[in-house]
């Protein structure tokens, strides 16, 4: 990032959003380049991967913060000659945020495959239920939530059939047929249809503010300029240009305003988010959600009584049994209050659904 010194003044030039978007795409790209060592180079590959992870824990905060830093420093760069753009801002937009999700959870992934492959099963599961944990605490597209999830679950999958532990790989598969099925429904469509939609908004908001950051930088280049040439004196006064260069900064002051005014509210449209807040994140991906949707809850019902039977065949257990009817019956419960369209209803159903769901899955990781 170049500056300009002229007295006390400072020009620092702000990178704009297309900027930041290049800078993304190298990360995923050096994730993928990290993966393509794992075979060959394992070693080398865990390093890489370490390092882009260091590297990545200042991306910690939820969508909102970004967006609400976007906000603010927009706001600013209108009044300081000095405020740029910060480099987290781009994940303002949901895509560009779960796209540099999708890099973090990428490394841990390919962390897990090479312990994997070393046979240290505990932390191939360590890594991998890490990627699951920042899914689930940040993620807020179920979309992308479920696609990952089935790319996770395959790999829990692996670990777990290394461990010989029969009822893990059971909670396992029901969560990837969870996330399968939501993924095959017309909702899912519906929302990836929507997601690419917004995000050719969200690439009309970009370019606009990118007009309107390049102004500003047009505009601090001026001033700087205005302001050594003032400095300059007498040496300066046989010099005819300085009336134009500030007849330039005018110009820019205007344009900057009108660019400012353009992109002002853009934010909350380009940016929807999806509301998951009835999903207990450490249970995601929940049944809840489609056990409500007429067109799925058939099919998410003998999801479960499929588990339940494979569950079944692992243990005898009357506690097993118990469970077992408990989750049927509370999913049919929340299947009936999704036809009675009573929202009270639906949130009491699915908290008795939820734990009876919990308790079931609880016990059915515990068989060996």
């Amino acid at each position: 990032m170049g500056v300009f010194c002229s007295g006390c003044f400072t020009y620092v030039p702000s990178k704009n959003l297309q900027t930041l978007d290049q800078e993304l795409s190298v990360k995923a790209q050096s994730v993928e380049a990290i993966a393509a060592l794992e075979r060959s180079q394992p070693d080398q590959a865990m390093a890489g991967y370490e390092a882009f992870l260091k590297g990545e824990e200042g991306f910690s905060k939820p969508l909102v913060y970004y967006q609400n830093q976007l906000s603010m420093q927009l706001r600013q760069m209108s009044s300081s000659q000095v405020q740029v753009l910060g480099d987290h801002v781009i994940a303002a937009f949901p895509y560009y945020y779960h796209k540099r999700l999708k890099s973090i959870i990428d490394a841990h992934l390919g962390l897990s495959r090479i312990r994997l492959a070393r046979g240290d099963l505990a932390a191939a599961e360590r890594s991998v239920r890490e990627a699951l944990d920042i899914l689930n605490r940040r993620a807020r597209s179920r979309v992308f939530i479920a696609q990952q999830t089935v790319v996770l679950a395959d790999q829990l999958g692996a670990i777990a059939a290394q461990q010989g532990s029969s009822g893990k790989g059971l909670v396992i598969k029901l969560d990837r047929d969870i996330a399968d099925q939501y993924l095959k429904s017309e909702v899912a469509a519906r929302e990836l249809a929507r997601d690419a939609e917004t995000r050719e908004r969200i690439h009309d908001r970009i370019q606009e503010i990118d007009k309107f950051i390049v102004k500003v930088n047009r505009q601090r280049t001026t001033a700087a300029i205005l302001e050594f040439m003032s400095n300059l004196g007498d040496v300066a006064g046989g010099f005819n240009f300085a009336k134009d260069v500030a007849r330039a900064a005018s110009a820019v002051t205007a344009a900057g305003k009108v660019a400012q005014a353009a992109t002002a509210g853009a934010l909350p449209e380009a940016a929807p988010e999806v509301f998951v807040a009835q999903l207990d994140p450490v249970q995601y991906p929940s049944p809840i959600p489609q056990l409500l949707d007429p067109r799925q809850r058939a099919q998410v019902r003998r999801l479960l009584g499929d588990f339940a039977v494979a569950a079944g065949n692992i243990s005898t257990s009357a506690e097993l049994r118990e469970a077992s009817t408990a989750v049927s019956m509370e999913a049919e419960a929340v299947a009936a209050a999704g036809r009675s369209q009573d929202v009270h209803r639906m949130e009491e159903a699915a908290e008795k659904f939820a734990g009876a769901f919990a308790r079931l899955r609880s016990l059915v990781e515990a068989l060996r």
